[in-house]
């Protein structure tokens, strides 16, 4: 309904996700939007396929990355019409057809729309996924923790892993940035602990990190002795900036 073809800053503290951030979505779909939304803006979802002819992949992917929200009401709503509208019904007609799937469409669940937001988008405008899976796991330090962890304290930290860093000077030494709902953990893994864990570290979109805390002028990191996979059925897999 508003967004153009990239992010845009809308304020202090908000950024609108562009259109070319959805997975799959070709720049004549993209031109097809905005060229029919400067016309007039969207009044339904049987409008909106109507005026950008768009085929039924993807509208699926922008019915489910929660694009046609606005229109629909919810993302399964937005789901059932950009499926079921046919070009050739009037309003009136798509109008009933939800009508009668109002009983039968339940709301997605928090971690089945941020799945949808990672699947789509890559990221999600919402909550991060370890705000909802963190009371599986008690015993994990959270990211903002860190900081007041005496030098030496051993802790547990988990999360997304958004970065693994090998520089060609620092002697096989791995670098771990894994993020939670409240920011990012650093971790240092020497040489012989990354080989030991080598798959584990590159093959998991999540993981446990454990170690004492290692704290110096300002820079908190843990210094990585064991490692373990974060496993959580419900935790999307998030792209990692690998080896960079």
């Amino acid at each position: 309904m508003r967004s153009g073809v990239g992010a845009a800053v809308e304020g202090d503290r908000e950024i609108r996700i562009g259109l070319r951030s959805v997975h799959g979505l070709r720049a004549a779909s993209i031109q097809s939007i905005l060229g029919s939304r400067s016309e007039r803006p969207f009044d339904s979802v049987a409008d909106f396929i109507r005026r950008t002819a768009l085929d039924r992949r993807t509208r699926h992917t922008l019915a489910y990355a929660g694009a046609l929200n606005a229109l629909a009401g919810s993302r399964r709503h937005a789901l059932w019409e950009a499926a079921n509208v046919d070009l050739e019904f009037d309003l009136f007609a798509n109008a009933q057809q939800r009508d009668g799937s109002d009983g039968l469409l339940t709301p997605m669940s928090i971690i089945e729309r941020i799945q949808a937001d990672f699947s789509t988008v890559g990221l999600t405008a919402g909550e991060h996924p370890m705000k909802y899976l963190r009371p599986q796991f008690p015993d994990l330090w959270r990211a903002d923790e860190l900081a007041l962890a005496k030098n030496g304290t051993r802790v547990r930290v988990g999360g997304s892993v958004i970065c693994r860093q090998r520089p060609g000077t620092a002697k096989g030494v791995v670098f771990v940035s894994l993020e939670d709902e409240t920011g990012v953990a650093n971790a240092i893994l020497y040489a012989d602990i990354f080989e030991a864990n080598r798959l584990v570290v590159t093959q998991n979109p999540a993981l446990v990190l454990e170690g004492p805390v290692q704290s110096q002028d300002g820079v908190v990191h843990v210094k990585v002795e064991r490692v373990a996979p974060l496993r959580a059925d419900s935790l999307p897999v998030q792209a990692s900036h690998d080896f960079h």
